[in-house]
């Protein structure tokens, strides 16, 4: 299920030519930007970066304001994915236009590595502080904060969500969204309550199941009771349901009006607050099935916030079944090659009684669009990518996301051809330029696993970029871990789009290596 942001009155855009759709909103909501100060102001009124900025006014235009250096964003961004920014990076004092839109930049780039799409919007729109972009990129953050928890990696709880015949496995590739409606549902049967529903708008409306929910889950010392139902007004019901909301301090995101309306996405955050501070899960009983839970591996999500960056819908939560129908793939080859698709070969709207043959037509095209680009694809199709074959998907994903990178610099150089040993050339060129007396010899030259190499080139591309005295001497991994992340952090601040983790740096990983350095050249490019 996904739910959309529904405005007081919208005008929608397509802004894509292929089948990738960007849903945009020329309107603002008085609704959400209420919802979004509150909920800004009670998630961080006690962090010392953002004393300055809170309490955020939630009318007005305050909200726009506040978000223009850039530090709501950071602070948002690293909650819903920890260490994504290292905020060392982040200027703080005495700024100015140039050192806001660096803030925006690095908040930015590093929302787009983590899976965030931007299409339509960027750095420059957040420091004009247009209202419907905002709007647009802290709706993509709260929701990505609010929904990061709701897994099996992170609440082991959910597999009392399971049903008959599902495995764990089934229960990961499911959404959030979905899981969250389940969990309703299951909060329902356990109050002994007939009630389902099946989306956060119509059903929701009579602020029944709130109430039955929040009696659910409350500690009984709170006292949450029912006295809502005992009113037959819905509004009036609302408000008594939201008064017993903020006993457990739940009652963020909606208001009455809200509730009565169906506001599919504030009631989705509501709902996923709740869940986030109260699940309501008895103990996990059988151990042996936990440690059955397969963790997402770094590449898995590495290319899975690759995909989603590039603003394929729907959003994708499982690498492996995202892509299984073929749609997402060729939407992200469209985009990384405008023309490369055959869409009329494709079959878009997928028949559930030939889903499995449509598919393999959808994954057929994926494979025969990446040959003709000049992939290696021996011996993959379509079935390999159906059947889940991680190497057939993880060499897909790879050249997909090398392709990207190279037109990137292709672009920037005017359409000159590039190739790893020109990339690798230029590094060297650069370092040498910058002083540095370092010759790498390939993409997993272990000298490149402090990081420092790529600190030192980030100065030569935009002197002052670094400061040095950050860098820490030592290798131990933690120590690496430390400056690499630093340095993927910096390249993001100056423009760079990095899907690396620091990971991948401390390893010397000869392909993320590529990716990092071809991105770098084509910002210097650009600079240059």
């Amino acid at each position: 299920m996904e739910c959309a942001i529904p405005n007081m009155s919208k005008v929608q855009g397509y802004t894509v030519n292929s089948s990738v759709q960007e849903d945009v909103r020329h309107t603002i909501s008085n609704e959400e930007v209420q919802a979004y100060a509150s909920y800004i102001n009670g998630t961080f009124g006690n962090d010392k970066d953002l004393a300055h900025h809170l309490p955020i006014q939630t009318t007005g235009g305050d909200l726009f304001k506040k978000v223009g250096d850039g530090w709501i964003f950071c602070k948002l961004i690293n909650r819903a994915v920890e260490g994504t920014i290292d905020e060392r990076a982040m200027k703080k004092k005495n700024l100015n236009a140039i050192s806001k839109l660096d803030n925006l930049t690095l908040v930015c780039r590093s929302a787009q590595g983590v899976g965030i799409s931007l299409v339509n919007n960027g750095p420059t729109d957040m420091a004009a502080g247009t209202p419907h972009l905002v709007l647009a990129f802290l709706f993509k953050l709260i929701k990505k904060v609010l929904l990061a928890p709701i897994n099996l990696n992170m609440c082991r709880g959910l597999q009392n969500l399971l049903q008959d015949e599902e495995s764990l496995a089934d229960l990961q590739r499911i959404s959030p969204e979905d899981l969250l409606i389940r969990w309703v549902n299951y909060q329902m049967s356990q109050a002994g309550c007939h009630r389902k529903i099946s989306n956060f708008s119509a059903d929701i409306t009579d602020s029944e199941v709130y109430s039955i929910l929040l009696h659910q889950i409350a500690p009984p010392q709170f006292g949450v009771n029912l006295e809502a139902l005992r009113l037959t007004e819905k509004t009036d019901r609302a408000s008594k349901m939201l008064e017993e909301a903020a006993k457990i301090n739940v009652d963020n995101f909606v208001t009455a009006a809200q509730v009565v309306g169906g506001h599919s996405w504030l009631n989705l955050a509501f709902v996923a607050n709740v869940f986030n501070k109260f699940p309501g899960f008895p103990e996990v009983e059988n151990k042996g099935q936990v440690e059955q839970i397969q963790l997402e591996t770094r590449e898995e999500k590495m290319y899975r916030h690759f995909l989603n960056s590039l603003g394929v819908s729907p959003q994708i939560t499982h690498l492996y079944d995202g892509i299984k129908n073929g749609l997402v793939l060729l939407q992200a080859l469209e985009v990384v090659s405008p023309g490369s698709v055959d869409w009329k070969k494709a079959i878009q709207k997928i028949p559930n009684r030939q889903k499995t043959f449509s598919s393999l037509i959808n994954l057929n095209i994926s494979i025969e669009a990446g040959r003709n680009l000049g992939f290696r694809l021996i011996g993959i199709d379509g079935k390999n990518l159906f059947d889940e074959d991680q190497t057939a998907v993880f060499s897909l994903l790879w050249q997909l996301m090398r392709e990207y990178t190279i037109v990137t610099v292709r672009k920037a150089g005017q359409g000159k051809i590039v190739s790893d040993t020109k990339i690798l050339s230029w590094a060297n060129e650069s370092l040498r330029s910058a002083g540095y007396s370092v010759e790498l010899r390939s993409f997993k030259d272990k000298t490149l696993s402090d990081g420092k190499v790529i600190l030192e080139l980030l100065n030569w591309i935009k002197p002052g970029t670094v400061d040095m005295q950050l860098f820490e001497e030592g290798q131990s991994f933690e120590t690496k871990m430390k400056n690499c992340r630093l340095a993927i952090t910096l390249s993001r601040k100056i423009g760079a789009v990095i899907y690396a983790l620091p990971e991948d740096i401390v390893e010397c990983n000869s392909k993320m290596m590529l990716t990092v350095f071809a991105v770098l050249m084509s910002v210097a490019v650009q600079m240059a």
